[in-house]
């Protein structure tokens, strides 16, 4: 490449030196503006243009000959259109310069018998040599190459813009909605905003659509979030939904202007709802967030006790957790999944669960008999004592309606004071402890516990 620069630069300097005596011959001679002679001199000025732009000029040697010999007989040089190396002999290269100087000295001559005036010539010569130089290196022309990223950044930018246009009239209808407490009508919603209606349904148009083409050009993102919390409680449909409400949020919320890419952005935004959505649905009994993220950091312990190669105990995880075996057997047992009652046992069965399953309210056969002879026990007990003081004690205690009394109440049913009925409760009590060990109470002594 430097043997062409140089061969081309020495033939520009051998052009310029044949040109410039007969330029200076045309410069002295006489001046005529006749326009048929301007015509001539200008078709002649195009065809020595298009002689010297379709010559191959690049495969031109020096000339200097004399000053340094040459020490190859061939060269190579690079064609512009395929860059294909050719070998070109020396000689032939030599022929074709003489040709052009032979052809430069002719449009010089012709360019006399015109007439042609000395500055016109030289900017067309100099005009001639710059065409001819940006023809002759091809391979510097610069070469423009769009970025498809770069424009895709920019179709996101104005598309979260009309988005967020819409959002602002969107909120714009809202307080108009709770301000009058009716949806308002086009014409007033377009009053609101300062427009007509006309314009307000354009925004609104190219809203929906800004915000449909943001939300299907980035469902991939959802789709790769949501399938990293498959088997948390939801399944993927859902978690998609969720995903897609909050890449919404996030077009609403997103500022260009901060220089962060909208994936980056949203990606945090569709991440905080599906997980917002695991913590509330994905139980019948919802967790708070904290006892998730606790679990989560057991679940880690677990793994990295399994990674040193040991199944850890739960003394162990409650240790490496910082906190009490209780405490970490009471989070295991609040995140265990429910089972319905109504649930088959067996897959080949109809047995359900609420008919292996013991009802706790339900007392025992043993239990029902040994409390009825009780309480038949308890009213044989009760008639040592006076109907007055029976009767107090019933009502002391609850043991005619299951209600008890206070001394005023009482009181009040027999007229006296509480004062009084403390006493005969008092004395009560007393004939009941002396014949207690005598009656075989003691028996029932696990019942009422």
């Amino acid at each position: 490449m430097k043997n062409g620069a140089c061969v081309s630069g020495q033939f520009s300097s051998l052009i310029a030196s044949a040109v410039t005596p007969e330029k200076r011959y045309t410069e002295s001679g006489p001046s005529f503006c006749e326009e048929k002679q301007c015509s001539e001199s200008d078709q002649y000025i195009k065809d020595f243009e298009n002689q010297l732009l379709y010559w191959p000029v690049s495969l031109y040697p020096s000339l200097h000959l004399e000053e340094k010999p040459l020490l190859l007989s061939t060269m190579q040089v690079t064609a512009p259109k395929n860059d294909k190396v050719l070998n070109v002999e020396l000689s032939d290269a030599l022929a074709l310069a003489k040709k052009a100087v032979l052809a430069s000295k002719e449009a010089a001559s012709l360019a006399e018998e015109a007439n042609l005036p000395g500055d016109d010539f030289s900017e067309s010569f100099s005009c001639l040599e710059s065409s001819s130089s940006a023809i002759q290196f091809p391979l510097e022309e610069k070469i423009k190459v769009k970025s498809g990223r770069l424009l895709e950044r920019r179709s996101k930018k104005r598309g979260v813009s009309k988005s967020k246009e819409l959002a602002r009239l969107e909120e714009v209808k809202q307080r108009l909605q709770s301000q009058f407490g009716t949806e308002p009508t086009l014409i007033e919603w377009a009053e609101a905003v300062g427009v007509n209606c006309l314009v307000l349904q354009s925004h609104i148009h190219k809203g929906n659509r800004s915000r449909e083409k943001m939300t299907y050009a980035n469902f991939r993102l959802v789709v790769h979030v949501a399938k990293r919390y498959q088997g948390w409680g939801m399944n993927l449909q859902d978690l998609l939904q969720e995903g897609s409400k909050g890449l919404m949020r996030s077009i609403e919320k997103f500022k260009p202007q901060a220089g962060c890419r909208f994936s980056t952005y949203s990606y945090w935004w569709i991440r905080q709802s599906i997980r917002k959505a695991i913590f509330q649905n994905s139980r019948t009994i919802r967790l708070p967030e904290n006892v998730y993220n606790t679990l989560r950091q057991v679940r880690n312990a677990k793994k990295q006790c399994i990674q040193e190669g040991y199944q850890p105990s739960n003394e162990e995880l409650a240790r490496r957790m910082g906190m009490t075996v209780e405490k970490l057997m009471t989070l295991f047992a609040s995140t265990k999944t429910p089972l319905s009652m109504q649930q088959p046992v067996w897959a080949e069965q109809d047995t359900t669960f609420q008919e292996i399953t013991a009802d706790t309210e339900i007392e025992r056969p043993d239990q029902v008999v040994a409390k009825q002879l009780m309480r038949q026990h308890l009213r044989n007990f009760l008639n040592i004592l006076s109907p007055k003081e029976r009767r107090i004690i019933r009502l002391r205690f609850g043991i005619e309606d299951g209600k008890q009394n206070s001394l005023s109440q009482i009181g009040t049913i027999f007229g006296i004071s509480k004062e009084r009925v403390r006493q005969l409760e008092s004395r009560a009590l007393d004939k009941l402890r002396k014949c207690l060990s005598s009656q075989g109470l003691e028996a029932y002594a696990e019942l009422l516990i």
